[in-house]
């Protein structure tokens, strides 16, 4: 059974530890010839094994995740322009908690991070690489599960992350557009009420260049909610210099 147990867990954690422990438990069984030899060889490994796999699994599971945690909110108290390189560190760090377990809190607190800060990436080369880095690591760890996805907010995010991404590089990026175009769809779908979708979706058609789709989500933002600020600059903008 000890076997079997640390089998399993070599093949989860993959880690020196359990390669360590099960190659010691093979030189014990090895270096034994008779029943009672190998009955006294279990009752001196079986203590050491289960405390080494106690330990691996408590810090696997409790110790890192908590550190991971600490480090999400510590990040989440900085100034925003302050964040700028510190999530890729924590999209790959060790330990259980994910960023499947909270996908939200990740994708929004990225968001509020990097969005106030649009001119600032922009004009400065190295927050333009760092934020694309993570920005691209934040959607590649999401992307694969898309469609368990019902939070509007996250979805929404996502277009929003994705749409600077198109803004810091002139819009010259299809697999971007693609996905942000996607998400949009996603977000239409869970609240077709809400207006923010709406204009994330019509800034995402503006790098592609289907002037008459964005002019439509524009005006369906302005039809949910024609007091919303940020729509109808947005909108005057669009009417002075795109619309022909």
């Amino acid at each position: 059974m000890i076997f079997a147990y640390v089998l399993q867990n070599q093949t989860y954690f993959d880690t020196p530890i359990i390669y360590f422990l099960f190659f010691s438990l093979i030189g014990v069984v090895a270096g034994v010839t008779d029943d009672s030899e190998v009955k006294a060889a279990w009752n001196r490994v079986w203590p050491i094994a289960g405390s080494i796999i106690l330990s691996a699994a408590f810090v696997f599971f409790a110790l890192l995740p908590a550190f991971k945690v600490m480090e999400l909110q510590n990040i989440s108290n900085l100034p925003s322009n302050l964040r700028i390189g510190k999530y890729y560190h924590l999209l790959h760090s060790a330990g259980a908690y994910t960023i499947t377990d909270d996908i939200g809190y990740y994708s929004l607190t990225m968001a509020d991070t990097y969005n106030p800060q649009r001119d600032v990436l922009k004009n400065n080369p190295l927050y333009k690489e760092l934020s694309t880095k993570e920005i691209d690591a934040l959607v590649a760890a999401i992307d694969p599960y898309r469609d368990s996805i019902r939070d509007e907010r996250t979805v929404l995010s996502v277009v929003e992350l994705e749409n600077l991404l198109l803004y810091l590089n002139d819009g010259q990026t299809p697999e971007r557009i693609k996905i942000a175009e996607e998400y949009s769809e996603k977000g239409i779908s869970l609240s077709p009420t809400d207006p923010n979708v709406y204009l994330a979706y019509a800034e995402t058609l503006l790098y592609t260049g289907d002037l008459k789709a964005a002019a439509g989500m524009f005006d369906k933002t302005l039809s949910l909610n024609p007091q919303y600020g940020t729509a109808v600059s947005a909108q005057a903008y669009f009417e002075k210099f795109f619309r022909k």
